[in-house]
């Protein structure tokens, strides 16, 4: 976290595809508050296969 969050605030989270191959992704996702403040920041890499997933 960034910047702290209070009661009320109304969050937007935005996810962008970095880069991806067939084996790897890298993801970073950026949580804002309304006033646009970054009040969180995620960076992830995934391992990616052909395996479906079950929801």
């Amino acid at each position: 976290h960034t910047k702290q969050v209070k009661e009320g605030d109304v969050l937007t989270a935005i996810a962008e595809e970095k880069t991806r191959t067939n084996k790897i992704g890298i993801y970073e996702v950026s949580v804002k508050n309304q006033k646009e403040e970054l009040v969180a920041l995620f960076k992830g890499i995934v391992y990616r296969t052909s395996k479906e997933w079950e929801v």
